[in-house]
């Protein structure tokens, strides 16, 4: 996983192997075992998922990051392959899975370490992916909406009942 997150001081790009790897330009570290992601599941509704990112870090670094604002800065997860296990060679450009804006501020968390009495700070961040779409979506699109955007555009005449439906479909109902 490569992840990028605006933070306002620098950018941090990361990603799940150990050493560097270059991508857009860019270096992203290598982070290794030491960050989890979880993925929102795929669901059928309007209701947009949440990413949540989990870094264990450094006592006093940790600290540092808290107060940052961060809230509704960009996010963005992607999927690569590399040429081999833990490499750091790509092979073809990573897909982006998932991306979105960063939510509240960041939180410290201590994790009991198991058996033992190490206690790890993990900082975690939250990804939305924007407000969901029934608190801000309007829908209504015409022939001549589309005809506007997209001069010369023929398709929708194919349609059956096409221009009676975008006439009259609107969403949410009011």
């Amino acid at each position: 996983l490569m992840i990028y997150l605006d933070w306002p001081d620098a950018p941090v790009r990361m990603h799940s192997n150990p050493g560097m790897i270059t991508f857009g330009g860019y270096n992203f570290t290598g982070i290794g075992h030491f960050a989890s992601v979880e993925m929102p599941d795929e669901g059928r509704d309007l209701v947009p998922g949440e990413a949540l990112m989990r870094l264990v870090a450094k006592t006093g670094d940790a600290f540092a990051y808290l107060y940052d604002t961060i809230h509704n800065r960009a996010g963005i997860v992607w999927l690569g392959v590399t040429t081999e296990r833990a490499g750091t060679q790509l092979i073809g450009t990573p897909c982006e899975i998932f991306s979105g804006y960063m939510i509240g501020r960041p939180k410290l968390r201590e994790v009991d370490g198991e058996g033992a009495r190490i206690v790890e700070r993990v900082l975690e961040v939250r990804i939305g992916a924007g407000p969901g779409a029934r608190a801000v979506a309007s829908l209504y699109h015409s022939p001549e909406d589309q005809a506007a955007a997209y001069p010369g555009d023929t398709a929708g005449r194919h349609l059956v009942r096409g221009p009676a439906e975008a006439r009259t479909l609107r969403w949410p109902a009011d």
